[in-house]
Parts: C-alpha cells; structure tokens; sequence
C-alpha cells in the first residue's frame, strides 16, 4: 500500500478565474499542484507569443475554492492584465517538484475590455 508521504505530486484543478474577465477584471490562476516546490506561470497570445511570466514558490497554501471538495495545497496567482488586450489567452502550469522533475499543464483564459 501507499504511506501516508503528504499530497502526492500531481495536478487537481486548474482553471483561471473569473474566465472571462471582464472590463477593470483581471484572471487569478488557480493550479493544485500537489507537494510542488514551485510554479512556473506563462501566458502566451494565442499567436503564441510570450506575455507574461512568473514564478511562484512553495509550499502551496490550503486553499478553499467553494467547489465542496475542502481545503486543498493551491497556488493562486493573479496576473495584472491591464495592459492586454482583449481576446483568448494561453497559459501553461509547470510545477517542479525537486528531485522529482515536473509537470505541466495548459489551458485557456479570456480577457473582455
């Protein structure tokens, strides 16, 4: 059977929110990744160009999302779009895990001005 090593190095929900984000809003990512050391965030316009990057480190704090599945280690980041444009968005997740490697994740967001 499997000890009890903590949470397991995988991915459970990954959204952004609000999607789409309206006028004056900008979209927060929400990424559980597990026992991840660190995130990496990128956005991408969906011509695939680079718009913004960050890092973010660990361990990830027990957040509560309201979807009824509890408190759960997520990493929320909310990028500041206020200079993007309007149209869909990109964006990968990669969590590192050290001595482990990593994982990745990509999904979509929408920006309204």
């Amino acid at each position: 059977g499997r000890t009890a090593a903590g949470p397991s190095f995988e991915f459970g929900a990954v959204y952004a929110f609000p999607n789409p984000a309206g006028p004056g809003k900008s979209p927060t990512l929400h990424v559980e990744a597990g026992s991840a050391d660190r995130l990496e965030i990128r956005i991408y316009d969906i011509s695939g160009e680079p718009v913004y990057s960050a890092e973010v480190y660990g361990p990830a704090p027990a957040v509560d999302d309201g979807s009824g599945r509890g408190a759960l280690a997520a990493f929320e980041h909310t990028w500041d779009a206020s200079g993007a444009g309007s149209g869909v968005y990109l964006f990968t997740a990669t969590a590192h895990k050290s001595g482990v490697g990593n994982i990745r994740k990509m999904g979509k967001l929408a920006i309204i001005k």
